[in-house]
């Protein structure tokens, strides 16, 4: 088996600086991320003067590595690095956004802190934004949401549309009432003004 090359910190990136709060971690703009952290010691590691390149792994689409941190492994997104240590802590309620969507390219460039609520714009208009039937944790689709509102507004009740589609009643209550798959609104409302212009235009001929 190949053993990792042992270098001295002269020989690695010179762009890459000391990760804040992770002893014996260092991160370029790029996303590579060194290590001067060797198996021994103290909680099964040392910290030496050589260092290593360490393995990148993907979670949910994002490079993540598994750093020491306080006698324990913390898995930590190299997004999140890069902009702690280039850029400064992160602020209060922000995220750490992709501006071109991809969630691999983790280089300085395309990263940035931002709001919860501009991240999930940027999600929307690179078409990443999981919404209705496309997330993975929904059981519902589209046609049923649609078809569940329609029976609410012909008069059936919230508790039979809950046990129909085995719903929450408080899950039942957002979606009937345009709560939650906020998306399907302008659809169905769009659906509405076709049907009542092909209703004008049935009644004009027949007149």
């Amino acid at each position: 088996m190949m053993k990792t090359p042992r270098l001295h910190i002269s020989d690695i990136d010179p762009l890459a600086k000391d990760i804040p709060g992770f002893q014996g971690y260092r991160v370029t703009p790029s996303g590579n991320v060194w290590s001067s952290r060797w198996p021994g010691g103290r909680n099964g590691v040392s910290v030496g003067s050589k260092w290593h390149l360490i393995s990148v792994h993907k979670r949910n689409g994002y490079p993540v590595v598994n750093l020491w941190y306080k006698g324990r492994q913390r898995m930590t997104g190299i997004h999140i690095l890069i902009l702690e240590t280039f850029v400064g802590p992160r602020p209060q309620g922000m995220d750490a956004c992709h501006n071109d969507g991809n969630p691999a390219n983790c280089h300085l460039h395309n990263l940035r802190w931002d709001t919860r609520s501009n991240n999930n714009l940027d999600a929307v208009r690179h078409g990443t934004f999981l919404v209705g039937e496309k997330h993975p944790f929904t059981s519902l689709t589209d046609s049923q949401v649609i078809a569940a509102r329609e029976a609410y507004r012909a008069g059936e009740s919230q508790a039979s549309i809950s046990r129909r589609l085995r719903l929450s009643a408080g899950t039942t209550h957002s979606l009937v009432h345009g709560k939650t798959w906020k998306h399907l609104l302008r659809d169905e409302a769009n659906a509405k003004n076709a049907a009542e212009v092909n209703a004008l235009q049935e009644q004009a001929i027949t007149n």
